[in-house]
């Protein structure tokens, strides 16, 4: 953690104790001290004095947001690439405009701290009607809400304003928990200790050593029931620091099935990857390997409808482990162990277990299938052959996934929206190194473009790619004016097809509630992000691919490439989805 020191305006001043400074010095310096730079947000008149104190910070630098939803997705992606994110609103209005980010970060795990700007605490008190509360005399409504879609919530108050900002840093940056933290404004000058900016540099509670050895005897009484039991991992591996425990445990002759939120958590064409898992959506081979064999490891899994292709798993086969975030559970037993203690003794385990093996197992061989989509080889690398090339003007969701498996180099952060994006990359063989970023979970549209600007300010040395559709983006697109605010440089390609492609087929292809308003997407592009922003517009295979090589040569702007495709063109594997999901909706 970068021991950044207090800011100027944290330091003592003549009159005040030394060992005092106010409550929004110290919380905007132990945001610096636990390494975040970039603060987006949206003010409102509650948080101005909180924002006044931010902006006096040599460490930290306000790049606000065109909404609070949005600005609430750049939290998003600041903190899946830096590990921690910060974001800005005032009470009532603008949090619940971000709440759905807010529950986002809860169901995808996300380590994000919600600073509220709220009416001071006498008002608060006394249930005064004020402006943007529902003026009945309940001043607690939004707390509940934030409880419901966080579950961390600490509001400051007069009694005691050090224990709520103590809890609260510590709740998100040692804890790595989605976190609000509630500041009345009569109370951002209140005096806190100083030391409380260091709440940041603790240790998350240890593991008690007799629960690491609980641990150890059910994992390893585990692994001898089921010695070549396939590992699962889900979205926790990457928003705990564990990404490269699949990998490691492959390298160990384990064989892996990733559920689609770990998907490209081990590089393409690796002996012991079997394949993306989600129940009859797998590709041949993977289905019976997680499910028939003599057991299975889910770690950080979470196994959601769109995970499970409808809930179409079947687990009743075999042992299953299950590594969560706080406990570990195998038959009717259940350790409370944290995740990163029950991944040591289960690499122990298996260590012990198995030598390594980089030979392709039986169950490997039965995935060498094609992908409907990717770089143009098969899972194994083998040469698929190429379709024809789509008339009349309009790029096919083949062929963009394609060009796009075929172009993104190894080392680059990838971000897509729930629906067809996410199918289309979970079909695509992706190049060694590549970090896939997903909201399988949460699944709210117009994620992944201000996700994508996050991710792009918070881990510059690996650049990022967004593929969204036009529904999504205009949702959150306007966020893009970050690429001229703050410097941002990710390339977006957007699907322009007039409407939500997945909703087409899960319902009436033809209905138009499925549409959108047409944009001309090169102006709306431009107006927002200014000249700093590189857009072209694609209508075949061929165009496709030339232009995000250019992108991906032109590291110095950011780059919008337009792709003109057809309503109800789709990725086969999006067509399994929507039937999947048509399937487990239906009414009993």
């Amino acid at each position: 953690m970068p021991p950044f020191p207090l800011t100027p305006a944290a330091r003592p001043t003549p009159g005040r104790a030394p060992v005092d400074i106010t409550l929004a010095e110290a919380l905007w310096a132990a945001v610096a001290r636990a390494g975040v730079e970039f603060v987006p947000g949206v003010p409102g008149d509650y948080a101005l004095t909180l924002l006044d104190a931010l902006e006096a910070s040599p460490h930290l630098r306000w790049v606000g947001g065109a909404g609070e939803l949005g600005a609430g997705f750049v939290a998003d992606g600041l903190a899946r690439a830096a590990g921690l994110g910060v974001v800005v609103t005032t009470w009532g209005a603008g949090e619940l405009v971000a709440a759905s980010a807010a529950a986002g970060w809860t169901a995808e795990d996300v380590a994000v701290l919600h600073v509220v700007g709220a009416p001071s605490s006498d008002r608060l008190a006394s249930g005064a009607p004020v402006h943007h509360s529902l003026g009945d005399g309940d001043p607690d409504r939004w707390t509940r809400v934030a409880v419901e879609t966080t579950g961390r919530v600490h509001v400051v108050d007069a009694g005691d304003p050090a224990r709520a900002l103590r809890a609260a840093l510590r709740s998100w940056a040692v804890d790595r928990r989605p976190t609000q933290l509630v500041v009345p404004r009569d109370l951002v000058a209140s005096l806190v200790p100083a030391d409380v900016v260091r709440a940041v540099d603790g240790k998350a509670a240890t593991t008690a050593p007799e629960a690491r050895v609980a641990a150890a005897s059910l994992v390893t009484r585990f692994v001898a029931s089921a010695p070549d039991a396939v590992l699962v991992p889900g979205h926790l591996v990457l928003r705990r620091g564990l990404g490269d425990v699949p990998r490691q445990l492959a390298d160990l002759g384990v064989d892996v099935a990733p559920l689609p939120s770990a998907h490209a958590v081990v590089d393409a064409g690796h002996p012991h990857l079997l394949g993306t898992w989600q129940g009859r959506l797998s590709g041949p081979g993977v289905r019976d390997a997680v499910e028939s064999c003599r057991g299975r490891v889910l770690l950080g899994a979470v196994l959601t409808d769109v995970a499970t292709g409808g809930f179409s798993h079947d687990l009743g086969h075999g042992e299953t482990l299950v590594v969560g975030r706080d406990r570990t559970s195998w038959r009717d037993e259940h350790v409370a162990v944290d995740v990163g203690t029950a991944v040591d003794v289960l690499v122990e385990a298996l260590r012990g277990r198995r030598r390594p093996d980089v030979r392709p197992t039986a169950r490997r061989a039965l995935s060498r299938v094609p992908s409907d989509a990717g770089d143009g080889r098969d899972r194994q690398g083998d040469p698929v052959p190429a379709g024809p090339v789509a008339p009349d003007g309009f790029v096919r969701q083949r062929d963009l996934w394609h060009a796009i498996g075929r172009t993104v180099p190894s080392g680059w952060r990838v971000v897509v929206d729930p629906g067809t994006a996410t199918a289309g990359a979970l079909a695509t063989r992706w190049a060694p190194d590549t970090v896939l970023e997903t909201a399988t979970t949460w699944s709210a549209i117009g994620f992944a473009l201000p996700a994508a600007v996050g991710a792009a300010l918070g881990d510059p040395g690996r650049r990022v790619l967004a593929v969204v559709g036009d529904g999504a983006a205009q949702v959150t697109v306007q966020e893009l004016a970050l690429v001229s605010r703050a410097g941002a440089r990710p390339v977006l390609v957007l699907v322009d097809n007039g409407g939500y492609t997945i909703e087409r087929l899960l319902g009436e292809p033809g209905a138009a509630h499925h549409d959108v308003p047409r944009w001309d997407w090169p102006a709306v592009l431009r107006g927002i992000a200014g000249p700093g922003l590189h857009v072209t517009v694609v209508e075949d295979a061929a165009g496709v691919e030339d232009a995000l090589r250019a992108a991906v040569g032109r590291a110095d702007r950011a780059s919008v490439i337009v792709a003109r495709a057809r309503p109800l063109d789709a990725p086969e594997s999006l067509r399994r989805v929507a039937a999947a999901m048509r399937t487990s909706t239906v009414p009993s």
